[in-house]
């Protein structure tokens, strides 16, 4: 029995072990990772260039001949057709497709939908504008109505006032301004003077007084000679002011007359000019619903769109690279990792990898590593793993995004 020993538990069992990179390996799973994504991208980008494509150029052409717009009545009729300046212009409606007959089918499809909503539109707005337009005529014709109304009113009452004013002047004339008479005032002062005198005799006389009856005979005579002379005489003065006066309101009244007819006129000729231009605006609304713009159609035209010469090539060609590269690398970091084995140290570590007891030892001329330099070399181990497997993932993701989206 050979001789035994016990060893110590920092004692090396085994030597480190560095990982290798196999290169033909890589190279070779590089080569046919290339090698797939390339015939895989060839294939799909080859019918994609190998079809062209159509492009169908349908036009419709506007012919409106006149244009909506301008004013009827400042604030009454808006949008009256007037004739203008509106130029045909043409429409383009362009379709792209794979199959010719589809893609001029779509573009005349699309300029016939465009002709029929430009109808509708241009029949919405033209039945707006007549039906704007008649309640413009209908408000007219109201106003002109009543303007003529009211200076008919008013020539009646000019035609009235004439009429009554000969009569009214014939009146003032028959009743001319009066006066008192100087000449009956003296006489009534002298009068009233005899009475007070023959009123003061009898107070110590009888009738039968001799001055008492002069006084008396007196009074009789001033009597007589009042009643043969009129007692109110015409102002002659005072009749010129008062026909200056009524000359005075005659000529303030003829004017105001004169200011109020040329009113009344001038609102009768407006109106009427307003109802002239909201009728016009009407049977112009009119005309348009019955014309309307000309469309005119020129059918599609196609035109052959081959595809580019390089289409897709750069794109699969840095594909291919990068698939090959990822697959490389990828491989390449797990034959290091899985290359790389810490030394085993310990009794337990070896047990545990041999399922065996430990009977004895060999000295080994490397220095014994520490703990950290094997705790190092373990994470080596597992980050160079990981990334090879990430790489190798990852490759066909990049091969899939560059060769769809080519």
């Amino acid at each position: 029995m050979s001789k035994m020993e016990w060893i110590h538990p920092q004692q090396t069992v085994r030597p480190r072990s560095n990982g290798k990179v196999p290169v033909l390996l890589c190279l070779f799973v590089a080569g046919m990772t290339a090698l797939v994504v390339y015939r895989w991208g060839h294939e799909k980008w080859l019918p994609v260039r190998a079809k062209p494509t159509y492009t169908a150029t349908a036009y419709i052409v506007e012919h409106p001949g006149d244009v909506l717009g301008g004013t009827a009545a400042p604030g009454r009729v808006q949008g009256v057709a007037q004739p203008g300046a509106a130029v045909p212009h043409r429409v383009p409606f362009v379709n792209t497709d794979a199959d010719p007959q589809r893609a001029r089918e779509a573009a005349d499809s699309m300029a016939e939908l465009y002709v029929g909503d430009r109808r509708k539109e241009w029949r919405s707005r033209v039945e707006g504008q007549r039906i704007e337009a008649r309640r413009s005529v209908e408000q007219a014709r109201r106003e002109h109505d009543e303007s003529v109304a009211r200076l008919e009113a008013f020539e009646q009452k000019l035609r009235y006032a004439d009429a009554k004013q000969p009569s009214a002047t014939t009146d003032v004339k028959s009743r001319p301004s009066m006066v008192t008479n100087p000449r009956w005032l003296e006489l009534e002062r002298q009068s009233v003077a005899l009475i007070k005198r023959r009123k003061e005799l009898l107070d110590d006389r009888t009738h039968l007084h001799p001055a008492v009856r002069e006084v008396s005979d007196k009074i009789v005579e001033l009597e007589r000679r009042m009643a043969d002379i009129p007692r109110e005489i015409p102002d002659s003065q005072a009749e010129a002011e008062i026909e200056a006066s009524r000359r005075r309101v005659a000529e303030r009244l003829e004017k105001e007359y004169q200011r109020r007819l040329a009113e009344l006129t001038a609102a009768v000729e407006q109106t009427k000019k307003t109802c002239e231009e909201a009728e016009l605006a009407e049977r112009r609304a009119m005309q348009w619903m019955q014309s309307g713009p000309q469309y005119s159609v020129e059918h599609a035209r196609l035109v052959e769109n081959p595809p580019p010469v390089d289409y897709g090539w750069r794109r699969l060609m840095w594909t291919t690279l990068a698939a090959g590269l990822m697959m490389a690398f990828g491989a390449g970091s797990l034959s290091l990792g899985a290359g790389i084995e810490p030394p085993v140290a310990t009794a337990a570590e070896v047990r545990a990898k041999t399922g065996k007891s430990i009977i004895g030892t060999i000295p080994a001329d490397d220095p014994t590593p520490d703990a950290a330099e094997i705790g190092r070399q373990r994470r080596i181990r597992r980050t160079t793993i990981v990334l090879g497997l990430l790489l190798m993932v990852a490759c066909p993701a990049v091969a899939i995004w560059g060769v769809l989206g080519i």
